[in-house]
């Protein structure tokens, strides 16, 4: 039973690091683009077809809309 509960923790902290990556790497690469307003940042993450792909992907658009309003 002892086992059990050990490998559990185990577990949880490996599934905690693994989601915290998984979710902190992308919001880093998009909250640098929002401050910085450059693209690069986000290149790779605009070929992802997840919810973090499709935010990529609007901020992109955006950004080519600001600058043909601006022009």
């Amino acid at each position: 039973l002892i086992l059990f509960f050990i490998i559990a923790v185990i577990f949880l902290i490996f599934a905690s690091i693994y989601l915290g990556r998984l979710i902190s790497r992308p919001l880093r690469l998009i909250s640098q683009t929002l401050n910085t307003e450059n693209t690069t940042y986000i290149d790779n993450l605009q070929k992802d077809r997840t919810e973090f792909g499709d935010i990529s992907r609007l901020i992109d658009k955006s950004f080519k809309q600001k600058l043909i309003i601006v022009n």
